[in-house]
């Protein structure tokens, strides 16, 4: 299989967006108007004005979101900042209600009214959240293991939703077909930890065991393992992950290990992409 990228533009201004562009973009205008009519002051605030808006545009403003086998880069004209596929937990469209579910109210730190959105998102709930929108609807909420949470709005957003969905099953069968095999069993156990706000996190656990294994449906796919079967003497887990993106690990992939080599995907109608 060839794994190639996938680029997505930033959406297009929704309504309400665009009306509080144009009024602000009418301020230089203005000012600089005003310097012609020898009004030096005026000209002054038209210039830092102007120069203001270039900085947005080239440095908070991104153009383009690029899903990549192994990374999601997001691009603007004067950066670009690489996030890795193996450090997103989950990708998901939200919109307003469950926007404001997820994160309670919030404050924006950053440049904002201009073209959308871009900076940080301060949330009563979630914390600083990583937001760069250009509209108020079609929102792509991503979760990261480590990491704060981002808040996009590219372009065809559901297909956007499903490329990164794909990229992250590509790239984990990728990394399975090329591990060495490894003898013996992996065993598998879920635990329940208190997160910061107190609320249980489901967390699962891989590790090496000796003993029968069975198919077993983990998430969006089919792991062999052993569930909740004994440790092998001496040796220790191979990963532990939470759960982040979700209340159960049966929602999303939480951790891998190179020797359970026997993986394949599992359709869920409740997950983007799967339903026809």
């Amino acid at each position: 299989m060839i794994l190639t990228e996938k680029r997505f533009r930033l959406a297009p201004m929704s309504p309400v967006i665009l009306i509080l562009t144009l009024i602000l973009l009418v301020i230089p205008a203005c000012s600089l108007a005003a310097a012609v009519l020898r009004h030096r002051l005026m000209g002054a605030a038209g210039i830092l004005a102007t120069a203001i808006y270039a900085w947005v545009w080239l440095r908070f403003r991104p153009t383009e979101f690029v899903v990549r086998p192994t990374t999601l880069d997001i691009v603007w004209p004067l950066k670009r900042r690489q996030l890795r596929r193996d450090g997103i937990a989950s990708v998901r469209l939200v919109d307003r209600s469950a926007l404001h579910a997820e994160t309670g109210w919030g404050m924006r730190v950053g440049a904002g009214g201009l073209w959308g959105g871009f900076g940080w998102l301060w949330t009563q709930r979630r914390g600083i959240v990583q937001m760069y929108i250009s509209r108020t609807d079609n929102l792509v909420w991503i979760e990261r293991v480590d990491g704060r949470p981002w808040l996009i709005t590219p372009q065809q957003p559901e297909a956007f939703v499903r490329a990164l969905k794909t990229s992250l099953s590509v790239l984990v069968g990728v990394l399975l077909a090329t591990a060495p095999a490894t003898a013996g069993t992996i065993g598998f156990q879920r635990i329940a930890v208190a997160d910061s706000d107190g609320k249980p996190r489901e967390v699962g656990i891989w590790y090496p065991r000796d003993g029968p294994d069975l198919m077993q449906p983990l998430g969006p796919y089919r792991h062999t393992v052993a569930v909740d079967g004994p440790m092998v003497g001496g040796q220790s887990a191979g990963m532990l992950r939470s759960s982040t993106a979700g209340p159960s690990t049966r929602s999303s992939i939480s951790s891998w290990s190179p020797s359970s080599r026997h993986i394949c995907p599992a359709p869920d109608p409740q997950r983007e992409g799967d339903r026809r």
